[in-house]
């Protein structure tokens, strides 16, 4: 099967946006998109039609705030998604406040939201967060508690990665904002993190870390942090409801180093390690960051990131109706490259360049079946290759140019290559030439017009 996704076009959006006097605030985004289709081929017998992926789709987003004495405030969002001849919408509405003392030493927050999105049989799931710290002065500490059901979904118009989790959060920092000898300011925060899973109400894990910052008068910068987790149960990396993998503890820190980016020439520097004693996984990674700034027009950069994973547990197939979960001990190897550069015309026009490499290698050396109480029993008789070496070469080249106060002119180019295979290879010369086999281009314009409805009206 061949599938060929059209792009969706907005064809209308509207923004509406005011503060009063009094400290209300109001906004309304409105946006329309036209219904999306697929041409679908069979390839063995060479029929194709044209499916319908996305009906004509509305999307809405109002927002209205209030502002309170002591830089407080208190809000309600609403953002809904319908779609014509179809019964399906997505509807979430959520609240968020902060209350102050007159001290403006310590802050109540808070969030919450309700989310209901299906077509015949609607799923309603809720949000809760509550938060108290002391937020000013040397000495600051807070704790947070979180709440995410399982049916709580708000991503049809926004972007949530965990559900289904309660988690307690505490800190306790101690920050230095006077110059003092060699530092600039300086801070060291100790926090907690107690997780567990809604439904089941059962523990996942306990994580305990220490962050360090410390800014020099020279305008260089470390960071140095490290944490600590326990055991962990797993119940994302099943891909089962209800199922769970067990962890082993787990211990990681990192160096960040940087240079004053005032000068010509900037460095970023970073190393981390991770291991599990238990298992003996380790994973050491890193990032490598070169800026070079020529003139008051050009600059160029240059990024290389790598993460080596060995001996890590990695989720690899299920069968039988999901009874049998397989996993993997395995090596896996990333490698990105970034080169990105930009020349600035003048005020109102500039030009980007962006090319990027990525290679991520997955060797499996032995299969595990997972077991109902979450450990790894080894499995012989599974023989699919699972190995994975997957390469992405993209370069995207824009140029803005504002024209009046609020509009602009943007046109891009977009050129896409992907390649995978099931044989993992460590050359990186052939990995690069292997991408540039399967290649996309792409070109776009698109104008923004700014109308000031009051300039309008006075003319």
């Amino acid at each position: 099967m061949v599938f060929n996704p059209t792009e969706t076009r907005l064809v209308n959006a509207t923004k509406i946006s005011g503060r009063t006097n009094k400290g209300w605030g109001l906004g309304v985004l409105n946006a329309m998109s036209l219904p999306s289709y697929a041409d679908v081929k069979d390839t063995i017998s060479g029929d194709k039609r044209r499916v319908l992926v996305q009906p004509f789709t509305n999307y809405n987003v109002s927002v209205v705030d209030k502002s309170l004495k002591n830089n407080s405030y208190v809000s309600l969002i609403n953002t809904n998604v319908a779609m014509a001849d179809n019964p399906f919408s997505a509807n979430v509405t959520a609240t968020e406040f902060q209350i102050r003392d007159k001290s403006k030493k310590y802050a109540l927050s808070g969030k919450g939201g309700v989310s209901r999105r299906g077509s015949d049989d609607f799923d309603t799931g809720y949000y809760g967060e509550l938060e108290l710290e002391k937020n000013s002065g040397q000495l600051q500490y807070g704790t947070t508690q979180i709440i995410r059901t399982d049916k709580f979904n708000p991503n049809d118009l926004g972007y949530l990665r965990r559900k289904n989790q309660v988690l307690t959060e505490s800190y306790i920092q101690w920050q230095e904002v006077e110059p003092k000898g060699i530092f600039r300011d300086y801070n060291a925060t100790l926090w907690w993190d107690h997780i567990r899973m809604f439904k089941p109400s059962v523990l996942s894990f306990n994580e305990f870390g220490l962050n360090s910052n410390f800014n020099f008068v020279n305008h260089y910068y470390i960071n140095i942090n490290g944490s600590w987790a326990t055991d962990k149960k797993d119940f994302y990396e099943t891909r089962v409801k209800g199922r769970y993998l067990k962890y082993d503890a787990v211990y990681s820190y990192n160096l960040n180093i940087s240079s004053d980016s005032r000068k010509k020439i900037y460095f970023y520097l970073h190393y981390g390690h991770g291991r599990r004693p238990a298992s003996k996984a380790y994973a050491d990674w890193g990032t490598i960051n070169v800026r070079w700034r020529l003139g008051q027009r050009f600059q160029t950069s240059y990024q290389f990131n790598f993460n080596n994973t060995i001996n890590d547990v990695g989720f690899v197939d299920k069968i039988n109706d999901d009874a049998d979960i397989y996993f993997a001990i395995r090596k896996v190897y990333t490698l990105n490259n970034v080169w990105s550069s930009s020349y600035i015309f003048n005020n109102n026009a500039s030009l980007r360049l962006r090319v990027y490499h990525h290679w991520t290698g997955n060797k499996n050396k032995a299969f595990f079946l997972l077991q109902p109480n979450g450990s790894l029993k080894p499995d012989i008789d599974y023989s699919e290759n699972k190995d994975q070496n997957f390469n992405a070469f993209n370069i995207d080249m824009t140029f803005r140019w504002i024209f009046t106060p609020g509009s602009e002119l943007v046109c891009a180019w977009k050129n896409a290559a992907y390649a995978s295979h099931d044989e993992v290879d460590r050359n990186f010369w052939n990995n690069l030439s292997k991408t540039w086999l399967n290649q996309s281009n792409s070109l776009s314009a698109r104008v923004l017009y700014y109308i000031d409805y009051n300039g309008l009206r006075r003319k």
